[in-house]
């Protein structure tokens, strides 16, 4: 996500760098594997506006990729846009609950806190047609014996546990891997050899954080035409992919290619070019789809591009006391911030997967027989999970399913500085660099689903071929400085490039997520900024930071879907939801949670579970949909 602002207001949140990462050990043959890269958004820094005017929306149109649903008028050879829609009332009850789901992390149980919950009555519906409610039958049915992974930030991983509970209402999965961290983590649905992966990637490319006398400095070094490593060591595995990345964009970063800094984001710095967050984040996403496309060793079959989601800080960041306190959603015309970064970002996301996708001669229009049973309750099984709970895998025994997710800042290769021994929340990035945490799980994974955009939102230094290019946030002398947007842009680039390219993979979908906003009003999450609204907002001008990092995350996926040459190359999808989640700052944990990194603190940035999260599960089975034989005949 990117926003063009000014250096003094972009805070340093305290962000815990990755170490102690291992391979996930336990991936079951011949299931399938689902995972998510993680890239945090539990920090993202910039104030959104403290005030609910009307305004003229815009909303910039789906490029290419339209899905086929059943419009109003009943007619099911129309097409829709499922992204183009607003939140209406919908009573018919949960899908799951905090008893139901026995894999509901206590960050998201939002109403066991206190949280009132109105806000979980409301559905998204698109203008013009209806989206079918979530079936986690048909969901586990399409990936039996696959590998779905997620390759993004702490948001991303929201979405992978929003899909461990409604999945678990069919069968419990069995969590067989997690990092000491948790964040690269596996879950496995036995009884439909299923495999859902997390794996955690800031920026889909390469980078490293860095560090001034010993600490972390939340800068990042930033390789653009380098997959995450950590990504690129996963494809074999993965059959369907989801990614995202923009809010680790948000700081300042420097910007590699070919070892070289070509320029920074956020800085100011002599013989330094400084780029804006939306061009570094496409030029990231353009990376990583290009590698996926190209990958000769994988398994995937599709790839799927989330779009930038916005926070709903008000009145502050999450550190300065920002909250989210709404209680329903904000109206199509209902301003929360006062720029449009956040769809420049959505943006360049569709155009990078529309590009990704006109390369493609496979356009997986499949027509899906599956019969139905008496659904039977099953809940995961947790397999495996590190001491931090970053790197954690599930099983579904019933369904031989596993569900995994991978903890990932930036997608790419990264460092955090140390200043004195002290982390400094500034990482050395290398753009070129696929994160090798995420690498190193790719042949267990079917399908993959990636998102990356939070961590970019400070200083971080920029690397190609080893070699700093640039830095964002930052105003250094001989320094280029990049905007967010190409950071962001870069890192999906390289990534997508290299989980296109991955010979040794059987990723047969890779799914970007764009960036989700946060909705802190009144200040940030360590400064009184809170999120107490009760209902959604309309569909107003949404900050540019998330618009630009989502424009540039749809552009690598676009460009990244033009590169797929022929039928059975993995597939690249978009799961565009930047719109959707920027109405809904009513539906944050706020102060309703249970996080011993967030105590007195407002979480306005991460999503309640239940939620209007699910429903980005339910775009995610219908993008299965459209692939379903053919993943189960590969």
């Amino acid at each position: 996500m990117a926003m063009a602002m000014a250096k003094e207001s972009v805070p340093s949140p305290n962000l815990h760098g990755l170490n102690h990462i291992r391979k996930p050990a336990h991936v079951f043959p011949g299931g399938r594997t689902i995972a998510l890269m993680l890239t945090t958004g539990l920090l993202f820094v910039f104030l959104l506006s403290t005030h609910h005017r009307r305004a003229t929306f815009y909303y910039p149109p789906m490029p290419t990729h339209i899905s086929p649903q059943t419009t109003k008028a009943g007619h099911e050879d129309k097409i829709c846009n499922l992204f183009n829609g607003t939140w209406v009332r919908d009573f018919r009850g949960l899908a799951y609950t905090n008893i139901t789901c026995p894999t509901m992390p206590e960050s998201k149980n939002c109403g066991k806190y206190g949280k009132q919950m109105d806000y979980v009555n409301w559905k998204w519906e698109p203008h013009g047609c209806d989206m079918a409610r979530f079936e986690p039958q048909l969901f586990l049915n399409i990936v039996r014996g696959k590998t779905l992974a997620f390759a993004a930030d702490s948001i991303g991983r929201n979405q992978m546990e929003s899909l461990l509970c409604l999945l678990s209402q069919v069968e419990t999965p069995t969590k067989v891997y997690s990092d000491t961290k948790g964040i690269f983590v596996t879950w496995h649905f036995r009884s439909h050899n299923f495999t859902l992966m997390a794996l955690w990637t800031k920026f889909l490319v390469q980078a490293s954080e860095r560090e001034i006398n010993g600490t972390v400095v939340e800068m990042h070094d930033i390789h653009l035409d380098k997959l995450d490593a950590r990504l690129a060591a996963n494809l074999r595995e993965i059959n369907i992919l989801v990614i995202s990345t923009s809010r680790w964009f948000f700081r300042k970063n420097y910007l590699y290619e070919g070892g070289k800094l070509i320029g920074c984001i956020y800085c100011s710095e002599d013989n330094i070019t400084s780029f804006d967050v939306t061009t570094a984040i496409q030029m990231a996403l353009r990376t990583a789809l290009n590698n996926l496309s190209n990958c000769q060793e994988c398994g995937l079959q599709l790839t799927v591009v989330r779009t930038a989601t916005p926070a709903h800080f008000e009145n502050g960041f999450w550190n300065t006391g920002g909250y989210c306190n709404r209680t329903e959603p904000v109206g199509e015309g209902e301003a929360m911030t006062t720029s449009t970064v956040e769809w420049a970002i959505r943006n360049a996301q569709v155009e990078e997967a529309n590009t990704a996708q006109k390369k493609s001669n496979y356009r997986g229009q499949i027509n899906i027989e599956i019969h139905y049973k008496t659904l039977q309750v099953e809940a995961p099984s947790k397999v495996h999970s590190d001491t931090n709970d970053k790197f954690v895998t599930w099983h579904f025994r019933s369904h031989n399913f596993t569900l995994m997710a991978l903890w990932t800042k930036f997608l790419v290769e990264d460092s955090e500085r140390d200043i004195n021994g002290t982390a400094s929340g500034t990482h050395d990035i290398h753009l070129d660099k696929i994160d090798p945490r995420l690498a190193a799980n790719l042949h267990e994974i079917d399908i993959l689903v990636i998102s990356s955009s939070q961590w970019f939102i400070r200083i971080n230094y920029l690397y190609e071929g080893g070699k700093l290019i640039g830095c964002m946030f930052c105003s250094e002398d001989n320094i280029t400085t990049f905007s967010i947007n190409t950071g962001i842009q870069r890192v999906f680039r390289t990534a997508l490039n290299s989980l296109r390219n991955c010979q040794k993979c059987r990723l047969r979908l890779t799914v970007v997520r764009t960036t989700t906003p946060t909705h802190f009003e009144n200040g940030l999450w360590n400064t009184g900024g809170y999120c107490n609204r009760t209902e959604p907002v309309g569909e107003g001008m949404i900050s540019e930071v998330y618009q630009e990092i989502r424009n540039a995350q749809l552009e690598e996926v676009n460009r990244s879907q033009k590169q797929i040459s022929h039928k059975g190359q993995m597939g690249i999808e978009i799961l565009d939801v930047t719109k959707a989640m920027s109405m809904r700052p009513d539906a944050h944990p706020g102060i309703h949670l249970n996080n011993e990194w967030m105590r007195s603190y407002s979480d306005c940035c991460h999503w309640c579970l239940p939620g209007p999260i699910d429903m980005w599960n339910e775009l995610l089975l219908s993008v299965l949909k459209k692939y379903g034989k053919d993943l189960q005949n590969q």
